[in-house]
């Protein structure tokens, strides 16, 4: 069994905590249930933590941040990236902005979305425009205003000049898992959100529940799976057996195919000073 080191950046959370949640439900660290699923298989998943929300921008500088301060990459590693969803693009801004940068081999992204979100779009209409629906977040335990600077960075313009200022060095390869469900496949808590976020949910277009398929292409495209937003993390939230099944399935090759491609990434040997 072969051994890799890899760092794990998680999506969007504009509660500022690592767990994920929907409205007050917190479901546990982002990166539970991938890390001990990828432990099984030699792969040491290390998340990065405490980089927050916000300006793309500022979650690099944070994560970049945490990952010299807990001394995550050393000289001599040869280390691979993972980002869910927004945590893509701070992987991405974080491997070009790193100082041990030689030391990436790979950057690979689970819906993310790399051309920006309408979602994010739609909730700056809802912020900009509804007086009524942001009031009713706000009951909710959501409120809009002070999530700004977060949905504002996810826009497909604001992604756009994101793709332009940070370009990932030639030595790192690119790569990505898409995913998109049918709507009436999604599990209970993403339906919840759906329900109550309607205004700011997916229309039209395939998704996974939060992000469109058409913008999470990029780099090789190491496959595509039926699984929501929160199962691509291995949050089995489905109550019926059979749809527990399908899931364990689609999430058990996933981790597989993201094996299989560090396997074939060749080490980086940096040549020692003289």
């Amino acid at each position: 069994m072969s051994y890799f080191k890899v760092l794990f950046f998680r999506g969007l959370n504009t509660y500022a905590t690592d767990n994920v949640r929907v409205g007050p439900i917190d479901l546990g660290p982002a990166h539970a249930q991938l890390q001990q699923s990828f432990r099984d298989h030699g792969v040491e998943l290390i998340p990065i933590l405490e980089f927050g929300f916000g300006s793309l921008e500022d979650q690099v500088q944070r994560a970049i941040s945490y990952s010299l301060k807990n001394n995550l990459i050393h000289e001599n590693d040869s280390i691979h990236l993972l980002g869910h969803s927004t945590g893509g693009l701070v992987a991405r801004g974080f491997a070009q902005h790193h100082p041990l940068c030689k030391n990436i081999m790979s950057i690979s992204t689970l819906a993310t979305p790399h051309h920006g979100s309408q979602s994010a779009l739609k909730a700056l209409e809802v912020l900009n425009k509804s007086a009524i629906k942001k009031r009713f977040y706000k009951k909710l335990g959501y409120d809009l205003s002070t999530r700004v600077a977060s949905f504002t960075a996810l826009t497909p313009h604001s992604v756009e000049l994101f793709n332009q200022q940070n370009q990932i060095p030639d030595h790192i390869t690119k790569a990505c898992i898409t995913f998109s469900i049918d709507k009436s496949q999604l599990s209970g808590f993403l339906k919840l959100g759906h329900f109550f976020l309607k205004s700011m949910s997916p229309q039209g277009e395939e998704n996974d529940g939060l992000v469109e398929l058409s913008t999470q292409r990029w780099g090789k495209h190491l496959g595509h799976y039926k699984l929501d937003h929160f199962g691509q993390l291995g949050i089995n939230l489905y109550l019926k057996d059979f749809k527990k099944q399908l899931f364990g399935e689609s999430f058990d090759q996933m981790v597989e195919d993201l094996v299989e491609f560090w396997s074939n990434q060749r080490p980086i040997k940096n040549k020692k000073a003289a």
